[in-house]
């Protein structure tokens, strides 16, 4: 006899990227030559002040729950960080929660904020998770095409989607899958058509806020008006940009009625995040900043490279590079012009490059395009040659 379980279960994926990277280190456990190009993760190692920061708490014996809001120091100082990226003291302690993770944030976040059937519009290419994370919090996901708009969220686009059921917004720059970065005079216009709906608020994702290409600058859709502040839900953490993607911290930054509620889900879920990692990461955010521009110098290094490299692909059109660690793909003439009859989409091929050329990349279906793949950069300089290289080969030999 089937036992029943949960129906809402029934519609969410596992996450695709994990999934990939996961049989990617399976296949490379079991000696076959795989180049994973899927992480969504810093190669490097975290830093020594970090670690040492967790090793002292450890050694005085902060192993005890702390509050479900997080380490106050911990939240002073987020509150402070991120003030500073609005160029103004806006944020205080009681503005922010510490979740696990940030998808843990954004989870809170929209439990704090969704009513059954509201909807929460999310902009196509988007993170793997967020539509899955939005039909747990009983709201509906929306999707809002970008590819043809330089894959920015159009206003006018925007603004004809909005209905009476219109709980949020999804923003994530930079962008996870695409790379791309939001410049200023672009989100005042977003906030142009939000402001008008005053019960809609913006999810602005920012986890990948310090890695930015170019002189170009990160900014959070929060700073460019104080109303703006007051319906956007900042998410942000120390996975990326301090490479700590294992040590779970992530934080919501908000009005303090919605951290309100983040908290009282936190105190009946998980309590508090990790003790240790707290303390961890309060050393992140207050501590020696230097990591941040060495890992980004390498990771700018690392995409120079991989464009450079990516010029030998005919009809292989990579989207703009600003920001984060991946490149967006354009493979829709390859699937066209493909000679073998078992590949038909974007899993097909990605499926085709894990078995025969044991190059891992994820297919774009997973962020709501399959005429496109994913990969990442945070690998070594000689991974990333001979991905590329297996790359090309998988691509000629099916065209």
């Amino acid at each position: 006899m089937k036992i029943k379980l949960a129906k809402l279960i029934d519609e969410i994926q596992p996450s695709a990227t994990i999934k990939l990277s996961a049989k990617a280190k399976q296949m490379k456990a079991s000696g076959i030559d795989v180049i994973n190009l899927t992480a969504g993760e810093p190669d490097f190692d975290t830093p020594d002040n970090i670690k040492q920061a967790a090793r002292k708490a450890l050694e005085q014996g902060f192993t005890r729950y702390l509050p479900a809001a997080g380490l106050p120091e911990l939240r002073k100082a987020v509150a402070e960080a991120e003030s500073k990226k609005l160029n103004a003291s806006s944020y205080q302690l009681e503005n922010v929660a510490i979740a696990s993770g940030c998808k843990h944030a954004i989870y809170n976040s929209l439990l704090s904020i969704c009513n059954p059937g509201d909807e929460v519009i999310i902009p196509v290419p988007y993170w793997v998770s967020y539509p899955y994370l939005v039909k747990l919090a009983g709201a509906k996901p929306v999707y809002l095409e970008t590819k043809d708009r330089g894959f920015l969220v159009d206003p006018q686009r925007l603004s004809s989607m909005i209905t009476s059921k219109t709980k949020a917004l999804f923003l994530n720059s930079p962008s996870n899958p695409v790379g791309n970065v939001y410049p200023r005079d672009h989100l005042i216009k977003i906030w142009e058509v939000v402001k008008s709906h005053p019960d809609l608020f913006i999810i602005s994702d920012e986890i990948y806020d310090h890695i930015v290409f170019d002189d170009l600058q990160h900014i959070s859709i929060a700073s460019v008006d104080p109303q703006a502040k007051q319906r956007t839900i900042i998410v942000n953490g120390v996975s990326k940009t301090y490479a700590m993607t294992g040590w779970r911290i992530g934080w919501n930054v908000a009005e303090s009625d919605i951290i309100n509620n983040s908290v009282k889900i936190q105190s009946h879920t998980t309590s508090c995040a990790c003790s240790i990692s707290q303390w961890a990461a309060l050393e992140a955010v207050t501590g020696n900043q230097d990591c941040i521009n060495q890992m980004s110098s390498a990771y700018q290094k690392r995409k120079n490279l991989l464009l450079n490299k990516l010029k030998s692909i005919d009809h292989l059109e990579a989207a703009p590079i600003q920001g984060a660690f991946f490149a967006w793909l354009d493979i829709s003439w390859f699937l066209e012009k493909c000679t073998n009859s078992k590949i038909k989409s974007g899993l097909d091929l990605t499926d085709y490059l894990l078995e025969q050329k044991h190059l891992a990349v994820v297919p774009g279906n997973a962020f709501g395009d399959d005429y496109a793949i994913r990969i990442s950069y945070a690998v070594s300089e000689s991974d990333l040659s001979e991905g590329i290289k297996r790359l090309e080969q998988g691509l000629m030999e099916i065209t």
